[in-house]
């Protein structure tokens, strides 16, 4: 009994690393060609996101892909504004090397990044579940829910204020911090729970007839998107599909200063009193962005109203300010997400940035 009783042990520690190795986030620093860029990867399992940057800019390029397409290589798609690209690499242990190519076809160039540490250490957390509307129905639909994290290690100052903007971002709610792990592992077993309840008066025929309507996926992911000795910058993407046409999606942002350990408001940034110069920069960033004319409406790109207003949804680089407006806020579904980049130095030519 002793004996099975360490190896069961042996083999809980060691499918507990397994686990772990499969689950990280990375942050390489290297070059497109002759280009210098910084890369923020996450993996989990086979499936790999993040955000990659050129360092002159810093505007954020989104990263979604997997190792699954080719054997010993990792496939990534980047998206930035209305460029598509993809990278192709392979990844030993702190090294990063591969290929990068805009998708329209041109041709490849050589990309290498080393790892690098950032000015705080990072756990990635992650959890899922999955609950079956009739189990013992063929074909049942199913509830899915996925969520990862990172969290800071140690109690240092900066580590505690980030911590406090994680957990605000998670449940909106300024509270005490609490380990995400148990916020991640409790919010699904509620969604889960709670999923059940609503199909409990349903009968198997109306769900055989409309499995759709009965599925559910959420997914929930909080990041590192930047990161400085001065500013840390998080993400948080989520995903709901709760049956319909299609699910609804987007990015809340938040950024840290590390200097002071508190979290930005977009008044520490820029002057809002000046809202209407804000939002010249945002609109002509708009027009460059979706190809319009000086002349054009917005409305011709796609937005509800001829005009973009500042949002308190922003990312904070070394460079600039990215606003983050989620489908249905300015636009239709079909529009998407729409990010806008605004550099400082454009900032301060009209006077309004307080970012020395």
């Amino acid at each position: 009994m002793r004996t099975m009783l360490l190896m069961f042990l042996l083999m809980r520690m060691i499918s507990a690393t397994a686990q772990q190795s499969l689950t990280w986030f990375k942050t390489f620093s290297g070059k497109i060609d002759k280009y210098p860029v910084t890369m923020l990867l996450y993996r989990s399992g086979h499936a790999y996101e993040g955000y990659y940057y050129y360092n002159n800019v810093q505007q954020l390029i989104s990263l979604r892909g997997s190792d699954t397409t080719s054997r010993d290589s990792i496939h990534l798609e980047a998206y930035g504004g209305q460029s598509y690209e993809q990278f192709t690499l392979a990844i030993d242990s702190d090294r990063l090397n591969g290929s990068w190519q805009k998708i329209s076809g041109a041709w490849p160039k050589k990309f290498e990044a080393l790892e690098v540490k950032g000015p705080l250490s990072f756990n990635y957390i992650s959890t899922k579940g999955m609950q079956k509307a009739r189990p013992a129905l063929p074909g049942s639909p199913e509830a899915t829910y996925q969520a990862a994290a990172v969290w800071p290690s140690g109690e240092s100052p900066q580590a505690i204020a980030v911590k406090k903007t994680l957990v605000k971002l998670f449940t909106g709610a300024d509270t005490a911090t609490r380990d995400i792990g148990i916020l991640l592992e409790n919010d699904r077993k509620k969604i889960l729970a709670n999923y059940h309840k609503d199909i409990l008066d349903a009968t198997n025929a109306e769900i055989s007839a409309s499995p759709g309507l009965y599925s559910v996926v959420i997914q929930n992911i909080l990041k590192v998107c930047y990161a400085s000795s001065e500013v840390l910058s998080l993400a948080y993407q989520n995903y709901t599909y709760t049956g319909g046409a299609h699910g609804n999606y987007g990015t809340s942002y938040a950024a840290v200063d590390l200097r002071t350990n508190r979290q930005l408001t977009l008044e520490d940034v820029v002057d809002t009193k000046s809202s209407t110069k804000l939002g010249k920069l945002i609109e002509k960033k708009f027009r460059l962005q979706y190809q319009l004319k000086p002349t054009d409406s917005l409305q011709v790109a796609g937005l509800f109203d001829d005009e973009i207003k500042p949002t308190n949804n922003f990312y904070v680089t070394g460079k600039g300010i990215g606003f983050s407006y989620t489908p249905y806020e300015i636009g239709p579904y079909s529009l998407g997400q729409v990010d806008i980049f605004v550099l400082f130095t454009d900032l301060r030519a009209t006077g309004i940035c307080k970012v020395q």
